[in-house]
């Protein structure tokens, strides 16, 4: 019997559990490397200052879990003013600490969110909890469809420095699995034992977003139908291919 297809799963650490279980129920070998490490600025006053401005008809808008605890930290959200989520993860943080969306992408990037956001009402601002250096799709549609849009920046996505054994388990795998540009940026930049980058395997990816990182980086791309962990990890055993039973 020839050995299961292995399966990178390059999330942050204690993001990638759903994702790898997934994977294994599909018959997969799961290899977990994280890529990325998110991290909140030491200042969150200025996100402070912007939501004790806000007013009923302005939204805050998450474009990550990540941004979650730096809403919770300042306070949370003003009376009246509605949140929304650019996906069910991002959600799924909010309601944990009692906040309720009042929209929720489906996890596919901000353009998609953008667009179920919609026109604001009368003098409407969104007020854009960021990552430093995110990419400008989910601001630009807001802006397009008429909201003010006031960015903060709440944290940094960094590459982590890999172990050469952890850069040598992904080399290894037949397919990699990336939810963001930022991983997949933290993946070219990998270097095998003789300083050569690692192979291009195919790469199962959520949202138009990172698919065009992906494939601008040169790896042939599965985009999940949905962007649930169920949905990546159909993805990703499409490119392995089937299974020896």
């Amino acid at each position: 019997m020839s050995p299961a297809p292995r399966v990178a799963v390059t999330r942050p650490a204690g993001r990638g559990a759903g994702l790898a279980r997934a994977l294994g129920d599909l018959g997969l070998d799961v290899v977990e490397v994280p890529l990325i490490e998110p991290r909140l600025v030491e200042d969150l006053g200025p996100l402070a200052e912007v939501l004790g401005r806000a007013v009923e008809g302005d939204l805050v808008v998450l474009t990550s879990a990540t941004s979650v605890p730096a809403l919770v930290a300042v306070g949370g959200v003003p009376v009246a003013v509605r949140v929304a989520a650019v996906g069910p993860a991002t959600a799924s943080a909010l309601a944990a600490e009692g906040i309720a969306p009042s929209l929720v992408g489906d996890g596919s990037g901000g353009g998609a969110l953008a667009a179920l956001v919609g026109p604001p009402p009368p003098g409407g601002r969104a007020i854009l909890l960021a990552a430093a250096g995110g990419r400008p799709e989910l601001a630009d549609g807001l802006a397009a469809a008429g909201w003010e849009v006031d960015p903060v920046v709440v944290y940094a996505t960094v590459a982590r420095v890999l172990a050469e054994d952890d850069v040598m388990a992904l080399a290894a795998c037949d397919v990699v699995c990336f939810a963001s540009p930022s991983a997949v940026a933290a993946f070219v930049a990998l270097r095998d034992r003789q300083g050569r980058p690692l192979g291009r395997v195919p790469a199962a990816v959520i949202g138009a977003t990172t698919a065009a990182a992906a494939r601008a980086a040169g790896f042939a791309v599965a985009v999940a139908t949905d962007a649930s962990d169920a949905g990546l990890a159909l993805a990703a055993a499409a490119l392995a291919g089937p299974l020896e039973p």
